[in-house]
């Protein structure tokens, strides 16, 4: 959530939109064009239902539909039989501090 407030305190908030799905994009030598879908309910429009840019970063995580695009062939990714759990914590420096 802090990522998602700052975000929208350095941008601001009606540029976030929440609840999109990469549906696809198109490249040429200037600009690059996304499609999206709605993630809940692809059959309901799209705030933005595309976008032109310079440059395009697919952030989309584990499930990405911008590797299966470029890499059709590679199939979903597997399981590794790990968890991995983050957390964080205010506290007072332990020792030194140092990391």
């Amino acid at each position: 959530m802090m990522l998602l407030e700052t975000v929208k305190a350095r941008l601001g908030a009606e540029r976030v939109k929440l609840g999109h799905a990469l549906a696809g994009f198109e490249q040429d030598e200037d600009s690059v064009t996304a499609r999206f879908t709605r993630r809940r309910d692809p059959t309901t429009p799209c705030d933005i239902p595309e976008f032109t840019a310079d440059a395009m970063i697919a952030a989309d995580g584990i499930n990405s539909e911008a590797r299966r695009i470029f890499y059709p062939h590679e199939g979903p990714p597997r399981f590794s039989g790990r968890m991995l759990w983050r957390g964080c914590l205010e506290k007072e420096p332990y020792l030194t501090g140092a990391r």
